[in-house]
């Protein structure tokens, strides 16, 4: 599912503790850790430099599979070292992504330019289940390790 769906919401947290949540095209790696890129000046970039705390929400645009969201814990960081940046420019850009967010230079995410790239390093997952109660379908959160999660969760 991370792979599939474009977009995330991300909330994040200032050190005075206003929570703020925002829309943001990303990607996933190998081991779900979680890239997108931002201007350094966006309310959630400058919370995750404050306090590295978020939270996640991956959910499908055509609901109807067994599993419909992901939620996740996140510490988030900004990158900085030349190495991660290269690294995570690689994880996006082999995923699909609208033309205006590609990433076309290093100097476009690196110190000085319009953008930065940031990593959500899931610390708690939860999958969004269907399940039915009296007939009726609901939905149910279950705590997930993505290791050993169903196909349709990653």
């Amino acid at each position: 599912m991370l792979a599939e769906e474009p977009n995330l919401t991300l909330a994040t947290v200032s050190a005075a503790g206003v929570p703020w949540i925002s829309p943001v095209f990303f990607s996933a790696d190998a081991a779900d850790d979680l890239y997108w890129t931002s201007e350094p000046s966006a309310r959630h970039s400058v919370n995750v430099r404050e306090t590295g705390t978020g939270a996640a929400v991956v959910v499908r645009a055509h609901p109807g599979e067994p599993v419909d969201a992901v939620y996740m814990t996140v510490r988030c960081v900004e990158l900085g070292a030349p190495e991660e940046i290269l690294a995570a420019t690689a994880v996006m850009a082999a995923k699909p992504q609208p033309e205006r967010w590609r990433i076309r230079d290093l100097a476009q995410v690196s110190p000085g330019g319009p953008w930065r790239i940031y990593r959500g390093h899931p610390e708690t997952v939860e999958v969004r289940l269907t399940a039915e109660r009296d007939g009726i379908p609901v939905a149910r959160r279950t705590h997930a390790d993505f290791r050993s999660a169903p196909e349709a969760a990653r």
